[in-house]
């Protein structure tokens, strides 16, 4: 299950990755607003979980598309000094966000590409009371913004 990090980006960098909505990009920019001075660097739209294998005949320019297209994929990776944070963004609180989380992290761990703890962390406008403390029984991190 290998992991496609992607070319590291510093925190000081105002462009916009792909396949990030608006709204999601102005939830990103308070997040890394109010951790400024903890990023050391991001990675932007992060492949994780192998991908389906595309059909033998296949060239390699597409095989690699077909692959990095089948694979997950994570918001944001934020390397800081002690820890990775693998950052999912959200308008709101959901199960849904919780299940990515748990999923990116795990395999996240099963191919870590930077050696340090890494953490779950949901970014969000709108919380939810209920989800937020599963979250904090199971140490995942939420964000509201």
């Amino acid at each position: 299950m290998p992991t496609i990090l992607g070319r590291p980006f510093d925190v000081s960098w105002n462009g916009k990755p792909p396949q990030i909505t608006h709204q999601e990009w102005e939830i990103w920019e308070d997040f890394k607003d109010a951790h400024y001075d903890e990023i050391k660097r991001i990675f932007y739209n992060v492949r994780v979980g192998g991908g389906i294998e595309p059909p033998l005949d296949t060239d390699a320019e597409y095989s690699l598309l077909w692959l990095t297209s089948t694979m997950l994929r994570i918001d944001a990776v934020v390397e800081t000094d002690k820890e990775v944070w693998i950052i999912e963004l959200r308008p709101r609180l959901t199960k849904s966000m919780l299940g990515s989380l748990h999923i990116y992290l795990a395999l996240w761990n099963a191919d870590p590409k930077i050696d340090k703890p890494a953490f779950a962390i949901g970014v969000v406008e709108e919380g939810s009371p209920i989800i937020e403390d599963f979250c904090c029984l199971n140490n995942y991190r939420i964000e509201i913004v």
